[in-house]
């Protein structure tokens, strides 16, 4: 009888040891698992913040503000691009308004323009820039061309010359950078039937946000850019030639597709801005700004978003 008890219970110990070491080895497996699964986890965890962090989809970074501001200088052109404290003044208006140039650059206490860009050498919006030259320096002076008859271009390359600076005529696809913001110029490829179809035409990125300035661009020049690989496609437009019925057609403002419009004009015999331009330009924009209406109209972007002000 001893014996047998003795049998039973090595038998119960040997059935124990097993069934311990069973449960020891699933014990083991199920924390080495879980350990897995953690290791797995942190794994995946630190490569979604690795795609997080490399992720920019489309927006282009700024770490400033663009402000782009139109003058109000009657029937011309001007306006003052302002970007990390480098400035840029596309035209001048007429000789008659070199004054508001050089007092509004005065106000803001600028005695230095990285660059000028005017687009073409008719007085309109060449002459003020005489104003300008008065009150600051200049690192770069762009134009279409470096000869003209007219006294107000005299005066200019009179004072260019002072600051032992020349006219640089840029090619097409040329660019330059105001702070964060890039300057392309996108037209003429080739010397224009006219004065007006000889504009230098240039866009400006800034982030998500674009403005094209057309000079006094014409069909001919339209058609230009419709036809290059450039991408017409801004936010903010200034309209050629004033607002002249000549300009901006159906066809070029449905490569555009503006959200904003600027037409620089003053009290003109031209009638300027056009009925049927103004027609045309409504299909496409309500929001359409005059500076014989506006006065100064300011565009002010953080690279998403635009806001407007206007002087009166």
């Amino acid at each position: 009888m001893k014996s047998l008890s003795f049998k039973i219970n090595r038998h119960f110990y040997l059935c124990f040891i097993i069934l311990f070491l069973v449960a020891l080895s699933l014990l083991s497996c199920a924390c080495s698992q879980s350990s897995s699964d953690d290791a797995v986890n942190a794994q995946m965890s630190s490569q979604q913040n690795v795609d997080n962090t490399n992720d920019t989809s489309d927006t282009k970074q700024v770490d400033a503000e663009l402000e782009v501001t139109f003058f109000d200088v009657g029937q011309g052109d001007s306006a003052l691009v302002t970007c990390d404290d480098k400035y840029l003044l596309i035209d001048g208006g007429d000789s008659k308004k070199s004054s508001v140039i050089y007092n509004d650059l005065d106000k803001r206490n600028i005695s230095f323009l990285d660059y000028i860009i005017i687009t073409h050498t008719d007085s309109d919006h060449c002459g003020g820039v005489s104003g300008a030259l008065n009150r600051a320096n200049v690192g770069t002076c762009y134009c279409s061309e470096k000869k003209a008859s007219s006294n107000a271009w005299k005066y200019v390359i009179a004072n260019l010359d002072a600051q032992g600076k020349d006219i640089t005529i840029p090619a097409v696809g040329d660019s330059f950078s105001l702070g964060d913001a890039t300057v392309t110029f996108m037209a003429p490829s080739k010397i224009g039937t006219s004065d007006n179809n000889n504009s230098l035409v240039c866009r400006i990125d800034y982030g998500n946000n674009s403005f094209l300035f057309t000079g006094d661009a014409e069909s001919e020049e339209e058609e230009e850019l419709i036809s290059s690989t450039f991408d017409l496609d801004v936010d903010v437009l200034k309209v050629s030639h004033h607002g002249s019925d000549k300009c901006t057609s159906s066809t070029f403002l449905s490569y555009v597709k503006p959200e904003y419009a600027v037409i620089s004009v003053g009290k003109n015999s031209y009638g300027h801005p056009g009925s049927s331009f103004l027609e045309r330009l409504k299909k496409y924009t309500s929001k359409i700004f005059r500076t014989d209406e506006s006065g100064d109209i300011t565009f002010k972007s953080d690279g998403e978003n635009i806001s407007v002000s206007c002087s009166r």
